[in-house]
């Protein structure tokens, strides 16, 4: 980036913001630079290197958002709306905002985002608050599974559960306390 876009200056970009940034943060914003560097650095080589995994990611990722956009129609449907590309691109898009706005614990942005979505396509806002719910029990239910089969798996390969609980530790050391 800074071999191409020099900014007026020949050295980099630490000599461009000099000027700008009070010599206390300059340690601080030399190392985000190098760090910055670095990872733009591995990203040219991994896309030089090995295009057919970057090839592979963006199939994947396209492959998502096919999934996402049928998933988006579907759950529509079934509240009796049968959205065109308009619709779905709509709420897809207000779905993302909320889903990314920083609010703690997520919650509601997603369900007046939906909303708000809704009402500009002149669609009933009850259907976006059942999409907005439906969103988040299949996410409840994604990640109640992942620990399921975490669980699972770390039983069955005897990897550290249970046995290695501060009870059970002490008990085989024979330190249990009564109140325990």
């Amino acid at each position: 980036l800074w071999t191409t876009v020099r900014c007026g200056h020949r050295h980099g970009p630490e000599d461009f913001l000099s000027g700008i940034i009070p010599q206390s943060f300059r340690g601080g914003l030399r190392r985000r630079l190098a760090r910055f560097l670095q990872s733009e650095d591995l990203f040219r080589r991994t896309c030089v290197e090995n295009p057919g995994a970057v090839l592979r990611a963006a199939g994947i990722s396209l492959l998502l958002w096919v999934g996402i956009i049928l998933e988006y129609a579907l759950v529509l449907s079934l509240f009796g709306i049968h959205p065109g590309a308009k619709e779905i691109t709509f709420g897809l898009v207000a779905m993302r905002i909320g889903l990314l706005a920083p609010t703690p614990g997520g919650l509601g942005a997603l369900e007046a985002g939906q909303v708000f979505a809704f009402r500009q396509l002149g669609l009933p806002p009850e259907a976006a608050l059942g999409v907005s719910l439906w969103v988040r029990v299949r996410d409840f239910v994604l990640v109640a599974a992942g620990l399921a089969l975490s669980w699972w798996f770390m039983r069955r390969l005897g990897l550290p559960g249970e046995e290695y609980s501060s009870v059970k530790a002490l008990r085989r050391a024979g330190m249990e306390s009564r109140s325990l």
